[in-house]
């Protein structure tokens, strides 16, 4: 399967109690997801970290899927087996759950995304079964 060539693009406002703000791009190659963001505060926006980048394994994640929450809000959310490799993203919950807002026209881009990563899970699963037979 060919990887798609989409960027996501996502922004947390309300991070540090709304003292900052995060953006970021989501994308990904042959074997990983890649994350890259900045945090910037949301007072002046006059104060940005340095862009960082975290990379996650397809086999160090669970599932992932796009859930419609209220007012028409949707999220893509990966579940991810450890958080030594995430734990210093901004966004991410104690339960190793990333979850990336979604506007409503980078739906179908996250949709793509998400049906890509769950086949690359599934693809490492079953080659995992057919090593240990």
């Amino acid at each position: 399967m060919i990887v798609p060539d989409e960027i996501l693009n996502f922004t947390f406002k309300d991070m540090y109690h709304g003292f900052a703000e995060c953006h970021g791009n989501l994308f990904l190659d042959e074997n990983s997801i890649t994350i890259e963001y900045f945090v910037k505060d949301s007072i002046i926006g006059f104060f940005k970290s340095n862009i960082k980048r975290v990379k996650i394994k397809y086999s160090e994640i669970i599932n992932t899927e796009i859930k419609k929450k209220f007012f028409k809000r949707y999220f893509l959310i990966v579940r991810i087996k450890s958080l030594n490799n995430i734990i210093d993203l901004p966004f991410i919950d104690e339960n190793a759950k990333l979850s990336i807002k979604i506007s409503k026209s980078s739906l179908l881009t996250a949709e793509g995304i998400s049906s890509y990563i769950n086949y690359r899970v599934a693809e490492n699963k079953l080659s995992k079964i057919d090593n240990n037979y």
